[in-house]
């Protein structure tokens, strides 16, 4: 690739670029002043009269991916509309069908007809959909989010809820919630050392010499 003059903001100020990445090898562009700038810190899009259109541009392409073209405030404050639009009028299938791809895969690797799934409550678990994350809101993984039978979230995650619970979490209710945190006080008021460390038959622990 040829070397090509052209500018970037980063951290607020504007730098000129002797040249873009020119091969595989290369994680880095030069600065006019010959220093090496790695990573990209920002992403800010230029329009054709040299004004800034769009400031944040590398959380937009990534929520939005080719949708965000042509990365204009007008086009991120239309697809936030489409976004709000989609969840009030939320369903299992504006969630998992995509294009041509209307099913789901099954624990044992079978597809699943998203059309067999309604009217049943429906858990989604997934731990690199960056669509799905910026959906939901949640940035904190593995994400495990609980559709009711109507289509709409009824928990956006209840991950450490089943990690903790397990089933004991179903059906993932407001009600079951307060009722497991109930649990959870009771047990923390009963507490004893004996109940702490006290198993079946193990009712010693190992001082540090190890007898």
């Amino acid at each position: 690739m040829a070397e090509e003059n052209t500018a970037a903001v980063m951290n607020g100020r504007v730098h000129g670029i002797v040249s873009v990445l020119s091969s595989p090898d290369r994680d880095f562009l030069d600065q006019n002043n010959g220093d090496q700038v790695r990573g990209i810190p920002d992403l800010v899009i230029i329009d054709e009269a040299g004004r800034v259109s769009l400031d944040g541009g590398v959380d937009f392409a990534r929520q939005y991916g080719a949708e965000a073209y042509p990365f204009t405030s007008e086009r991120k404050e239309e697809l936030m509309d489409m976004e709000e639009e989609a969840r009030k009028n939320q369903t299992l299938k504006s969630i998992l069908v995509h294009s041509s791809q209307d099913f789901v895969l099954s624990s044992d690797g079978n597809k699943v007809p998203v059309s067999e799934l309604k009217g049943k409550m429906v858990g989604i678990c997934f731990w690199a959909c960056e669509k799905l994350l910026w959906y939901f809101e949640q940035y904190i993984l593995p994400v495990l989010v609980i559709i009711g039978s109507c289509g709409k979230t009824l928990h956006s995650n209840v991950a450490e809820a089943v990690e903790e619970y397990g089933v004991l979490a179903y059906p993932f209710t407001p009600e079951k919630f307060a009722e497991l945190a109930e649990i959870e006080k009771a047990r923390e008021e009963a507490q004893t050392l004996e109940s702490v460390l006290v198993s079946s038959d193990l009712d010693y622990v190992i001082g540090k010499e190890g007898a």
